[in-house]
């Protein structure tokens, strides 16, 4: 899940981080935990 996570917010445009501004918070939570 944390590595699914890290990929498709690399992959993903930052459009689509936009979109999912919702979720932000939980991708930076388990990008954070990685780092």
């Amino acid at each position: 899940m944390e590595m699914e996570t890290e990929m498709t917010f690399s992959s993903q445009p930052s459009i689509n981080f936009l979109n999912n501004q919702k979720n932000s918070s939980r991708t930076i939570n388990v990008r954070n935990r990685i780092e």
